[in-house]
């Protein structure tokens, strides 16, 4: 339902760009939700303004995950600290939102999870590619492709399989999604 798909995909990629940007740029990236979330109100695919409140409460697991983000420097670690904001975004939308949505609690913390899981190591992973190529630039340096860690891609992919298998068990309705959702890495790696 409406609730549930406001939880999904958007919500992955906003906490993932919380956690990996500076604090400056959050009103920018709180905005886009919260008139993405006013427009589906008034388009009478959400109930109520209870999760206007969602955006503001994935504020709590990035201001946590950005303070520990420096202090981890390889791949994996940022990855398992992605996955541990996004587990308890999960479980604080679920505690704070379930009582007050009319889907059950499981769902809720279901589409947030899966969402979560599915695309913050794919917005990582285009993150660093990103910065490499903007270093690479600032120092002057004639490399036209980064090189891109093989662990980096089995993470991204651990973490992938995570979230399929979540939601396949636990909400077999995602498989008329599953076709969009398996080619997601696919795309990635080829516009590597």
């Amino acid at each position: 339902n409406g609730q549930q798909a406001a939880l999904f995909l958007p919500h992955g990629v906003y906490l993932a760009l919380l956690i990996l940007l500076s604090r400056r740029y959050w009103p920018a990236l709180v905005l886009p939700p919260v008139l993405m979330l006013f427009w589906l109100h008034s388009e009478q695919l959400l109930n109520g303004y209870i999760l206007l409140a969602a955006p503001f409460i994935s504020l709590i697991p990035a201001s946590i995950g950005q303070s520990y983000w420096h202090r981890f420097p390889l791949y994996w670690q940022r990855l398992t600290l992605l996955l541990a904001g996004v587990t308890l975004t999960s479980l604080l939308n679920t505690a704070l939102l379930s009582p007050f949505i009319q889907s059950p609690a499981t769902l809720i913390g279901l589409a947030s999870f899966t969402g979560g899981v599915l695309l913050t190591p794919f917005v990582y992973l285009i993150y660093e590619f990103l910065r490499q190529q903007h270093r690479y630039h600032l120092l002057g340096l004639d490399t036209t492709n980064p090189p891109l860690r093989t662990s980096l891609i089995i993470w991204c992919s651990l973490f992938f399989i995570i979230g399929i298998g979540t939601q396949m068990v636990l909400s077999p309705e995602i498989e008329r999604l599953l076709l969009i959702v398996v080619f997601l890495p696919n795309v990635v790696m080829a516009w590597k």
